[in-house]
């Protein structure tokens, strides 16, 4: 059975490790996570992202310690020119300053395996889930209906499909990632393995707020043509690892989405 957090430190992780800190395994979030923004902060995102990794690294050294660290990298690393599904000896392609510094924390978590530690990294697609904030597909989609009212919504490209998950699958899968056994297997998928087109979640999330269809405007200065039309992966290693599958329906994931964001 796994353990619960039963205590909170608050540190700035790209100064320093805090020393307060001796887990006997790390998940590995704290980062800059949103793409889109990186473009606009190139050098932040890869030095916030990588001084992390440098700062918890030497403090494990420092202490032989025998510690599992799962780094959270990201699906985005992939080259998605290629036929899907992508599992993960797809090769990468860096085409942001998101994806850079996640490939470079990645080189992070090898150099340091090379030097003794348990690092394992997890390549998450897609999340979604209840207390996602405005930044990110579903909860713009519905910051979106609320504004228009009666008016018709002005959309980007809903057309491309992305590989979702609910995001407490996606947390049940890093447990599984730091207490199994993994042979010497070191990268890991974190996916359905369904993609879903941004038009879907549209009609979901009408369908959980109660509300028909509506009028849309398609607002073509919104869309980035390098986007890939679809993205799917492969959680094929992480199913016969952990023994992890998705367990959330979409359906189910909007709903409670929702849900929350109405209570809020």
């Amino acid at each position: 059975m796994g353990k619960f957090v039963d205590d909170y430190v608050s540190a700035d992780l790209t100064r320093e490790w805090p020393s307060i800190l001796a887990p006997d395994a790390v998940i590995h979030l704290a980062g800059l996570s949103a793409l889109t923004p990186s473009f606009a902060a190139p050098q932040t995102y890869i030095t916030v992202n990588s001084s992390m990794v440098t700062h918890m690294g030497e403090w494990l050294l420092e202490r032989e310690s025998p510690t599992r660290v799962l780094i959270v990298s990201s699906g985005a690393v992939y080259d998605t020119r290629e036929q899907t599904p992508i599992d993960e000896d797809r090769r990468t392609r860096t085409v942001s300053p998101y994806a850079v510094s996640k490939v470079l924390v990645e080189k992070q978590a090898e150099y340091y395996a090379a030097r003794g530690l348990d690092m394992v990294v997890a390549r998450p697609f897609n999340h979604i889930g209840p207390g996602q904030t405005t930044g990110f597909l579903l909860p713009d989609l519905l910051a979106g209906v609320q504004a228009s009212g009666e008016r018709p919504m002005v959309v980007g490209d809903l057309g491309t499909r992305r590989d979702y998950t609910d995001v407490r699958d996606v947390a049940n899968a890093y447990r599984l990632l730091v207490e199994s056994d993994l042979g010497d297997d070191r990268v890991f998928n974190v996916c359905s393995g369904r993609p879903v087109a941004g038009s879907e979640l549209l009609e979901e999330l009408l369908r959980a707020l109660g509300r028909g269809p509506i009028d849309l405007i398609v607002d073509e200065d919104r869309f980035r043509p390098t986007d890939p039309r679809e993205v799917r992966g492969d959680a094929g290693l992480l199913r016969a690892r952990t023994g992890w599958s998705p367990t959330i329906s979409l359906e189910q994931t909007v709903r409670d989405f929702v849900a929350a964001a109405l209570t809020e």
